[in-house]
Formats: structure tokens, C-alpha cells, sequence
């Protein structure tokens, strides 16, 4: 008892050990860092076992997580009611537009069955913004495409559209006559069409298109967009007496910086609830 206690105050001092001590020393490391050495395996194979678990734990949250989707309440939904929440799901500030991040297509990328409701059902594609790619752009015709399929989705419902046509003024570069061609198509639908425009000469078609078929046309509006500081130039449009401002139901009429005298414009005055010439 007394060597090891004089063995232990020798460690805590510089004192030189004997060649016996020396040797012990050695012996008892020797034991220490077998059992260091066991230590570690052990540790290193309860690190590999705590990854095996971690994986079979994910596994069986995951298959829980799928398992709970099975279960949820939206899947006894009935198609009417999905699609009265799809609706909910449409914007309110604005009219909808191509994008596979917002409603409605958004909701046809959830699942094969929402798709096909969504689809299927006219009332979510009644609104719709158009943007007019530039003619050079690569995907142009599928645009027109995707946008073309969008109002036949919308069956005989009344529309709601506006169309923005920022491509510039080159008249050999305008791509924008294809969108406005396909939206005449269904003239008689329109409930509200806004159009943005650099120019009032793109609305020249208009001109030739008589006040009767816009039978549902609530809301009418021009504006210039990029090119706003400047008069648009549409006076003959506004002053043709059964042109599409002798639209029946027609209330709102926006026209931005116009430049026909607002008495001369050939509307029925009586029935608007929202003027700004």
C-alpha cells in the first residue's frame, strides 16, 4: 500500500522512477489501452447501429407519413366540393395566368384525380392574363397552344381577360395578332377585357367588330403600360356610334390619357358605375 501510494506521489512530481516502477508503468498502460481500444469498437459499432436505426426510423416515418396521406380527410372529398375549394384557390386581384405555381394549373399537378377535376371543370379557367411573348422567342408557339387550350377548358362561361403586349413597336416582329385573333373568337363571352398596348393601333380590330357581340361585357379597359406617360390614339374606336362601347351591360370604362372629348363617346351613360377617361 505504501510502494503504490509513493508509485502515485512520484507521477505528480519530475522525480525519476525506478526501472521496476518504470516497468509497471508500462504494463498498466498496456492494459489501459486495451481496454481504450475495446472502448472504441464498442462506440464504433454502436455509431454504426445508431445510423441503421436512423435509416429504419426515416424508413418508418416515411411509410407512416404516406400511410397518414391514405387516410386524410380531403381524399372523401366528393368532386363538387374539390372543386368548390379549387375555385377558392383561384387569385382575386388579378386575372390567372400560365403558371404551373399558381391556381389553376397548380392544382392538375398535384395528383392524376385533381388534375382531372380540375380540368374538367370550366368555372377555374374563366380568367386568364395573357402576356405576348416576343415573336423570337423559342417556346412562342407552345404558349399559344397552352393558352389556347386554357379558354376552350372554360366551355361557354363568360370570360374574364387581360392581355399584355409589351413586344415593342416593329410591326414585322409582332407576334401579338395570333392572341388577339384567338380572343375575338369569343367576343360573345367577354365579361371584362383589359388590354395593355404600346400602341392604339393594335386595337384596330375592334373597330370593325359591332356593339352586339359583346352581349355580356361589363368592363372595358385600355391602358399603355411601359408607353403610359403618352395619349393613346383610339378616337376612332370610341366614336363609332354600335362599336363595342354600345356594349348592353357595359359599367366600367378605363381608358388611360384618351383623347376623344369623353361627351363624344357613344355610351350609355345611364348604366356606368366606374368611369376613368
Amino acid at each position: 500500500m505504501s510502494n503504490r501510494s509513493s508509485d502515485h506521489t512520484k507521477l505528480r512530481t519530475n522525480a525519476a522512477l525506478t526501472k521496476e516502477a518504470e516497468a509497471e508503468v508500462r504494463r498498466a498502460m498496456g492494459r489501459t489501452l486495451k481496454k481504450l481500444g475495446a472502448v472504441e469498437m464498442e462506440i464504433a459499432g454502436l455509431q454504426d447501429r445508431l445510423v441503421v436505426l436512423g435509416q429504419r426510423k426515416q424508413d418508418t416515418e416515411r411509410f407512416v407519413e404516406v400511410h397518414e396521406g391514405f387516410l386524410s380527410h380531403i381524399r372523401r372529398l366528393v368532386p363538387e366540393i374539390l372543386q368548390e375549394i379549387f375555385w377558392l384557390c383561384l387569385p382575386v386581384a388579378h386575372n390567372s395566368v400560365l403558371s404551373a405555381k399558381e391556381a389553376p394549373l397548380l392544382l392538375g399537378r398535384v395528383c392524376s384525380q385533381w388534375r382531372r377535376i380540375a380540368y374538367s371543370t370550366p368555372k377555374l379557367w374563366c380568367s386568364l392574363h395573357i402576356a405576348v411573348p416576343p415573336l423570337t422567342y423559342s417556346r412562342a408557339r407552345a404558349i399559344f397552344k397552352a393558352y389556347e387550350a386554357w379558354i376552350a377548358r372554360s366551355g361557354i362561361l363568360p370570360l374574364s381577360i387581360s392581355i399584355s403586349d409589351d413586344t415593342g413597336t416593329d410591326r414585322y416582329m409582332d407576334g401579338s395578332r395570333p392572341y388577339f385573333d384567338l380572343i375575338t373568337m369569343h367576343t360573345r363571352r367577354w365579361r371584362s377585357i383589359y388590354f395593355q398596348v404600346p400602341f392604339g393601333d393594335k386595337l384596330d380590330f375592334l373597330a370593325d367588330i359591332d356593339g352586339d357581340c359583346f352581349p355580356l361585357l361589363e368592363g372595358f379597359y385600355v391602358d399603355r403600360g411601359y408607353f403610359g406617360n403618352l395619349p393613346i390614339m383610339i378616337d376612332h374606336l370610341l366614336s363609332r356610334k354600335d362599336g363595342i362601347l354600345s356594349a348592353p351591360l357595359l359599367r366600367v370604362l378605363s381608358i388611360s390619357r384618351n383623347t376623344v372629348g369623353t361627351l363624344d363617346v357613344p355610351i350609355q351613360w345611364n348604366l356606368l358605375t366606374g368611369l376613368d377617361l
